[in-house]
């Protein structure tokens, strides 16, 4: 089947974020993947009597075939979420449909495999903020540290600690400013922007179309728009 990679060295840098579906080898996963790309119908039930295993069997080898698929694909470029699901989907032929595909990235953005990004892409390098920044062709400006006010800067340290999906994941400037009814905007920013120059935090830039939008992202009082708001680790 074009596109699932079933030979180990690929896979080698992603053995601590895989998982082997258990009881199978790479022969096994190898076999499925060469009698998904035979002509004719497929289904789920068929695969179990080819193979003689359970369809909870089966199930679990078309998951572990479809994690490599979309690590395969967001190791090259970030995708957005809809093209990611497609393009996975359509190499199981139905076998692994596309509810179970978006099911399956849900689980691996909260496992921190994935990593959202603004306009709804995700991209696999969840391992520092930089490289998300980088995929996004952005460059973080290094600019002498600011005092952030302490109380609202430890509060919006924790809220966003609180709301991530997952380590390295930036938080949406839309969830994360209501939870401050009391602070105006212009406070808000001030300290986001010192945690910021503090190194406590990073932040994704964001294009800005209309006077709405200005009035929800983050300002850093040089022109540069933020709509998303990350943990440094």
């Amino acid at each position: 089947m074009e596109g699932i990679s079933t030979s180990k060295a690929p896979f080698d840098n992603l053995l601590t974020v895989q998982k082997q579906a258990p009881g199978f080898t790479e022969d096994d996963l190898a076999r499925v993947t060469e009698w998904l790309g035979r002509p004719g119908r497929k289904s789920r039930q068929r695969i179990a009597r080819e193979f003689g295993w359970s369809e909870k069997e089966v199930l679990a080898a078309l998951r572990e075939l479809a994690r490599r698929r979309l690590i395969e694909l967001l190791t090259e470029k970030p995708l957005a979420n809809e093209e990611l699901i497609r393009q996975t989907a359509s190499v199981f032929r139905r076998c692994y449909g596309q509810d179970l595909v978006k099911r399956l990235i849900a689980s691996l953005v909260r496992e921190g495999v994935l990593a959202r990004l603004p306009a709804k892409r995700l991209l696999y390098r969840p391992d520092a903020p930089q490289p998300l920044l980088e995929a996004l062709g952005l460059k973080l400006e290094v600019k002498p540290p600011t005092a952030a006010p302490e109380d609202l800067a430890e509060r919006i340290l924790a809220k966003i600690a609180e709301l991530e999906e997952a380590p390295y994941v930036p938080v949406i400037v839309d969830k994360l400013r209501p939870a401050f009814p009391g602070r105006s905007k212009e406070e808000f920013d001030r300290a986001v922007v010192a945690l910021a120059d503090l190194g406590r935090v990073y932040l994704v830039p964001n294009r800005v179309f209309t006077d709405e939008e200005r009035e929800m992202l983050i300002h850093d009082g040089e022109g540069n728009y933020y709509g998303s708001v990350g943990l440094r680790r």
